[in-house]
């Protein structure tokens, strides 16, 4: 289930944002805003937690002085 569910959410918003390219309505294209907009939310969470786990792992690397 842990890959399974991203996967399901990521191809229910790529057929959205197609379905939003292909029909021109203004329903769907205020959906498709919205949903762009938590789109860019998330990502931005997404880069502040990977920038700290990525500055933890080598942090520790480096306080412990091992290689690679």
């Amino acid at each position: 289930m842990k890959r399974e569910l991203p996967m399901i959410i990521t191809f229910v918003f790529g057929m959205f944002m197609i379905i939003q390219y292909f029909i021109p309505h203004p329903i769907v294209n205020s959906l498709a805003t919205a949903l762009q907009g938590w789109a860019i939310i998330v990502i931005a969470f997404s880069y502040v937690l990977g920038s700290a786990n990525i500055l933890r792992i080598s942090g520790e690397q480096v306080y412990r002085r091992q290689r690679d």
